[in-house]
């Protein structure tokens, strides 16, 4: 899909196109897992007009993308796990003195 045909789409059009092409996305990635015969080049073009659909929708300004369950992207983003607090050069240095 060209970027000039994206661009004469109403909202709700480039929705239902993002829609079809991510379930189309992972039905080719399902097959490819499956069987031999999934084409590489149309997951590429695929993953590619996602994107400039995705890029119009955000340069409008609209409602954000519609996201499919399971999607990373519609997931919030995981927290960092706590830190055990860095030790201090003394408490480096004493414990090399016990480990000798």
């Amino acid at each position: 899909m060209k970027i000039e045909e994206i661009r004469g789409k109403s909202e709700d059009e480039l929705a239902t196109a993002l829609e079809k092409m991510k379930q189309e996305m992972f039905s080719i990635r399902f097959r490819r897992a499956t069987e031999t015969s999934a084409n590489p080049a149309r997951i590429r073009t695929l993953r590619r007009a996602i994107a400039r659909v995705t890029t119009v929708i955000h340069q409008r300004g609209g409602a954000a993308a519609p996201t499919v369950p399971g999607n990373s992207a519609s997931k919030p983003p995981a927290k960092a796990p706590a830190k055990a607090p860095a030790k201090t050069k003394q408490a480096v240095q004493a414990g090399k003195k016990g480990a000798r």
